[in-house]
């Protein structure tokens, strides 16, 4: 891959939140990009999955229908078949199917929901054993610990359930690298925020790992205020245009059914748990700036697809147009 540019956010200064770099490939030339880390957020309380897909149609209608055309929207009838909701708009019902987005891994595997679960699964465990954790990982007081998971294995939907005792096993017996390995990097210039894969450690199997960010003081969270340090997520995947557009279809046809007028693809939101994975933005923005996502393909039933980017709240139509035009 030919690097053109680094894409970082920060929360705050000196703790970065985001960690990518974009470029395109050598042998096909086509655009793709690197996620290194990202700091998942908590960003409000888990919901059921009819309440988070009505969130999501509420949140798309109000990125595109003005307000006052907006009525209620409400469940679909059938809980486990399409349509997902049914929207109101100026005095007349639509029927509506949604999807979340996420990214792909890596060898056909499944999406992104599997570590995503495990970082979530984790970080509870964090919470909720705190206090007899909280000594056994004194060491890393004071990091971003940045964990891996399933470095060199199978990403699975559900997750096995041993990950989390092989992270939390990990993290009582690693230490993190003293200040004789980070002043000196210091001294050269490099950033408080390590860059992730400097320093990093990982089991025996390679199932599980982390590495290490100093935090600033000014960082506060609940995390860091119950057991001394927070955790990041931490990846070493390339995302390429095509794997992107194989995504984005394969989702469509999974939800492709005439019982719905609209199929609204919603990127960047929070998950049924309330988490906000920065990561999502890129998913966004490189489908945003692809000339043709769908490359030529069509679905055979649905009338129109919708993309909804929430963090911009932008809306791109993908195939057909808005039936209430």
């Amino acid at each position: 891959m030919t690097i053109r540019s680094v894409i970082v956010s920060q929360i705050i200064p000196g703790l970065l939140d985001l960690n990518a770099v974009a470029g395109f490939t050598t042998d096909t030339a086509e655009p793709a990009f690197i996620l290194t880390t990202e700091i998942p957020t908590s960003q409000q309380s888990s919901r059921t999955k009819q309440q988070q897909e009505t969130d999501d149609v509420h949140a798309f209608l109000t990125a595109c229908v003005p307000a006052s055309d907006v009525g209620t929207v409400i469940p679909g009838p059938h809980k486990n078949d399409p349509p997902d909701c049914i929207a109101h708009i100026r005095n007349r019902q639509y029927t509506i199917e949604t999807a979340q987005l996420m990214l792909p891994t890596r060898n056909g595997k499944p999406n992104s929901i599997g570590r995503w679960k495990l970082f979530e699964q984790l970080r509870d465990q964090l919470f909720r054993e705190a206090g007899r954790l909280q000594s056994r990982l004194r060491q890393h007081h004071g990091y971003m610990v940045a964990v891996w998971f399933n470095l060199d294995t199978e990403n699975r939907l559900p997750p096995r359930g041993r990950e989390i005792a092989e992270m939390v096993d990990h993290l009582k017996a690693t230490q993190p690298p003293g200040p004789e390995f980070f002043d000196p990097l210091r001294r050269q210039g490099a950033p408080e925020t390590i860059p992730a894969g400097t320093a990093m450690t990982h089991n025996e199997p390679g199932s599980v790992g982390c590495t290490w960010a100093g935090l600033p003081n000014e960082y506060k969270s609940g995390l860091r205020r119950a057991i001394g340090f927070d955790i990041a997520l931490a990846y070493h995947e390339t995302y390429t245009r095509s794997t992107l557009r194989a995504e984005l279809r394969r989702i469509i046809e999974q939800h492709d059914d005439a019982r719905s007028e609209v199929l609204v693809l919603t990127v960047g939101a929070n998950t049924r748990e309330g988490m906000h994975f920065p990561s999502t933005g890129l998913f966004a923005d490189a489908l945003f700036d692809d000339p043709s996502p769908l490359d030529g393909w069509t679905p055979r039933q649905l009338r129109a697809v919708a993309l909804h980017d929430v963090e911009d709240n932008r809306v791109r139509w993908l195939h057909g147009t808005a039936p209430w035009a």
